[in-house]
């Protein structure tokens, strides 16, 4: 009798999680340590004319990132986290790609940073050390804020916008706006799964100085978990799909580019390594 009524009782509680209202928040416990693993994979393949500083035409890249999020401070506007990063492992295949990473993504062991974690998963540096490289902090400053302020039900969507360069070589940025949806929340709410597809919009076509016009289109889908007991993003995976074309000005000798650049990750809370 118990265990039907405990059966009872766990067939009823998916149809009320999918009515209510959850708050998704990143809001860890002070003293927690969560250890991240991130695999990263990216192809890049160009025709015609090389971009600046690039070799070959096609490459494999990969990445293998560990680190330690230690949470040291929360409060009302959020939470401080030093990351640190135990290893990084890099990896080209093909081209005639330099085996080491690019800058910015510089594999030193043991590297930290102070960083400040808003509720609706805004992220800034709380560290003003001089040893933040200008890429971490453009990175950072270009995230999207990824989830609502207010509670949302199953199927509720949100739109948020975030900044990516307009091509390879170019210093120029465009803004875009990526689709967030709540798909659904374990039958005890303490997971919820949300889903991103973007960038809304069409193609992006912008001309250079010279009369050069560069194309750019792009897509993203990707899904995460967040368990909201530990207030943390558990899981992440993502496949980028980005094609950018530099067509040069008529008359001109210069053969057309395209460069097609997909990659995949793969972010997520492994147990202590």
């Amino acid at each position: 009798m118990a265990l039907a009524a405990v059966a009872s009782i766990g067939v009823g509680v998916p149809r009320r999680v999918c009515a209510q209202e959850v708050l998704l928040q990143l809001r860890p416990h002070t003293g927690d340590t969560l250890h991240m693993r991130l695999d990263q994979e990216m192809d890049i393949t160009r025709t015609g004319q090389a971009a600046p500083g690039d070799g070959g035409t096609e490459v494999t890249r990969t990445w293998v990132v560990l680190q330690r999020m230690i949470v040291e401070r929360v409060d009302t506007s959020g939470t401080e986290i030093l990351q640190v990063t135990d290893s990084v492992s890099t990896g080209s295949v093909g081209g005639r790609a330099p085996s080491a990473p690019s800058p910015g993504i510089r594999p030193v062991d043991g590297s930290q940073v102070l960083l400040h974690v808003a509720p609706d998963g805004a992220v800034t540096l709380a560290d003003t050390a001089a040893r933040v490289s200008s890429t971490l902090r453009e990175l950072l400053a270009n995230l999207p804020v990824t989830f609502p302020r207010d509670p949302v039900k199953v199927g509720n969507k949100w739109v948020r916008a975030m900044k990516v360069p307009t091509g390879p070589g170019y210093s120029d940025e465009e803004e875009i706006k990526l689709e967030f949806r709540l798909d659904s929340v374990s039958p005890d709410a303490a997971t919820a799964y949300v889903s991103v597809h973007g960038p809304l919009g069409g193609t992006h076509v912008k001309s250079t100085v010279g009369g050069a016009r560069v194309t750019t289109k792009g897509t993203v889908a990707g899904s995460m978990a967040i368990d909201r007991r530990r207030g943390w993003l558990t899981d992440w995976h993502a496949n980028i799909d980005v094609q950018y074309a530099l067509d040069p000005p008529r008359g001109s000798d210069v053969p057309p580019s395209r460069v097609h650049m997909t990659a995949t990750q793969w972010l997520r809370t492994i147990d202590r390594p």
